[in-house]
């Protein structure tokens, strides 16, 4: 076997088998799956709106099914979607080396807590803040993450190299000169 090919499971590094792997794409499908669910419920309550609102759809001749959708708050649905969408984050996380992966989820779950507050209490609220400032402070923490490159999986250190530059010359005198310098510090 070679180093290259991944095992479902590796003892040595399970971070780096082909399980982790798989995980990772389930969890993909799966939000993939919670969005286009998302979006298809709200584009059928969106059409059933414009339906009633150009009065193509009387308001005595609506079925169950229509009125259900018409009754979709938007932002409890909106929530709802981004706190599944967290949790399955978070449980991704188990299958993974780092803390980088607790950090988004942590982003949905306080944005998901963001629209249940405006879906519960439309006027607004000073808690709507604090999540803002939450999603900025989460953000700027994914960004510094980033930029002190915490995430790579092998971090080179800088050693001193053996490599050396020998020059023979040939003097006219019949002696040799032989200059060796370290090329590893230039």
């Amino acid at each position: 076997m070679s180093k290259k090919e991944k095992r479902y499971f590796d003892f040595d590094n399970p971070y780096d088998s082909k399980f982790a792997h798989k995980v990772n794409v389930i969890k993909t499908y799966l939000q993939f799956l919670i969005g286009f669910i998302l979006i298809g419920i709200l584009a059928f309550k969106g059409l059933f709106e414009v339906l009633q609102t150009v009065e193509l759809l009387a308001p005595n001749k609506i079925c169950s099914i229509v009125q259900h959708f018409l009754d979709i708050h938007t932002f409890s649905y909106i929530a709802n979607a981004l706190a599944i969408s967290a949790g399955l984050e978070l449980g991704y996380m188990l299958f993974t080396n780092g803390p980088d992966e607790a950090i988004e989820p942590l982003m949905l779950g306080v944005t998901s807590a963001a629209f249940y507050t405006l879906s519960a209490n439309s006027g607004g609220s000073w808690v709507l803040g604090v999540y803002a400032l939450s999603i900025l402070v989460l953000m700027y923490c994914i960004k510094k993450y980033n930029d002190w490159e915490l995430g790579k999986k092998e971090q080179t250190i800088n050693r001193p190299s053996s490599k050396y530059s020998i020059k023979i010359e040939d003097e006219s005198d019949g002696t040799l000169t032989v200059d060796v310098e370290n090329t590893a510090n230039k």
